[in-house]
């Protein structure tokens, strides 16, 4: 049986509780059915789902972890620990350009958050590339003329910070 196939009927807190025992103990799986299963009867139980999202970051299935993160911020966007949870997603993931921009949207609800302001930071230093030059850095904004910045979707941006990434890497 996988979580969503049969609607829930237990205790949501009892579960949520087995479910976090099995994530910590290596059955990451199990717990990730167990919170599916829950969600089936409570989609709004954001902490269950937060829970979940994160279980799939530690998995590093980072775009799973994403739209759970995003299905919590799409109804409260008052709640900092998905918003950190979801900014650290993106950083671990390798996306730091969504992690400004979750960075961005979290400091308008939580402003000059110190836990938000570092992990802002942590973004912004993973957009910069190590050049040949002796200690010299390259931002992507860098390599892109100011005016088209607007023009270009995050995908297109991500692109071209892989492919400057990755040649920066083979140096």
């Amino acid at each position: 049986m996988t979580g969503q196939e049969k609607m829930y009927n237990g205790d949501p807190d009892v579960s949520f509780a087995k479910a976090r025992d099995f994530a910590f103990n290596n059955n990451r799986k199990q717990a990730q059915d167990t919170l599916l299963h829950i969600l089936t009867k409570y989609p709004n139980y954001h902490d269950v789902r937060e829970f979940l999202a994160s279980t799939y970051a530690w998995d590093g299935d980072y775009k799973k972890a994403r739209t759970e993160f995003q299905k919590i911020l799409g109804k409260d966007q008052h709640r900092k620990t998905t918003w950190v949870a979801a900014i650290k997603n993106e950083i671990w993931g390798q996306f730091p350009f969504l992690a400004l921009k979750l960075s961005k949207k979290a400091l308008k609800k939580f402003p000059n958050d110190t836990e938000i302001l570092e992990l802002q930071k942590s973004a912004q230093e993973s957009t910069m590339i190590p050049t040949a030059t002796a200690g010299g850095v390259q931002t992507l904004s860098s390599d892109i003329p100011k005016d088209s910045i607007s023009k270009e979707s995050e995908s297109e941006l991500r692109k071209k910070y892989e492919t400057i990434r990755l040649a920066s890497l083979q140096k």
